[in-house]
């Protein structure tokens, strides 16, 4: 895998991790609906489940 597409799975990652956290503030300020607060918690776990497991080493999970 090189550099590039190792950066651009961490980015992809890490705008998962944000879609997951992001959502559940404005839900509890009363910015969103609990439906579209759901579709992006999915969306968000599906970025981060489906990019992370591209780059993150075993090296790094302490085994």
């Amino acid at each position: 895998m090189t550099a590039q597409t190792r950066l651009i799975l961490k980015m992809v990652s890490y705008l998962g991790l944000a879609v997951s956290i992001v959502p559940a503030f404005l839900f509890f300020t009363g910015v969103l609906s609990k439906q579209t607060y759901f579709h992006l918690m999915i969306a968000g776990m599906v970025m981060w489940f489906g990019t992370a497991a591209f780059w993150v080493k075993r090296d790094h999970l302490g085994q």
